[in-house]
């Protein structure tokens, strides 16, 4: 029995930590310098670009570019990302930019009923406005905003797309 109970404590002192740390993702993300090291560049294509989550001072740039608009991929509904769109919608507004999220997964295929639902929502966005100048997000920039980018780029019509 002190065997079950041991264990118990020892799961218990172990996920508590990390879930507080998870909880409050957006607190430790500045200084996850390993993480950030991971992120991919920002790719143009045309008015749009395609990346990693943006700090704040990465949203100020953006808006003295021009970028108005910008649009997360992340998941509220992921522990972790919770805290950063939470954090990105505060900052969009307070800059003045439009925030949409339109969440994917990366643990999904781009065709799951979640991904695809946010892939049309963002192809309909870009298509009303294919000349505005949008950046278009997850969180490390290479594996959802780079899936939505290739899906994106065979989705829209000719007229839609940016010249090369």
């Amino acid at each position: 029995m002190t065997r079950i109970i041991r264990a118990l404590l020892v799961a218990v002192a172990l996920f508590v930590p990390a879930y507080l740390i998870l909880a409050n993702f957006a607190l430790f993300e500045p200084y996850l310098v390993p993480l950030h090291l991971a992120k991919s560049p920002v790719s143009n294509s045309g008015p749009r670009r395609y990346g990693p989550f943006p700090d704040a001072g990465t949203l100020l740039s953006l808006q003295i570019q021009g970028y108005g608009t910008v649009v997360s991929l992340l998941d509220p509904g992921i522990l972790y990302e919770r805290g950063l769109e939470e954090q990105e919608r505060r900052t969009t507004r307070a800059l003045g930019m439009t925030y949409y999220n339109f969440p994917m997964r990366s643990d999904e295929p781009l065709d799951s009923p979640r991904n695809a639902a946010a892939l049309k929502a963002l192809s309909a966005l870009l298509h009303d406005r294919p000349d505005a100048r949008i950046y278009i997000h997850c969180y490390l920039g290479k594996h959802r905003s780079r899936a939505a980018q290739a899906q994106l780029e065979v989705r829209l019509p000719m007229s839609a797309r940016p010249a090369p």
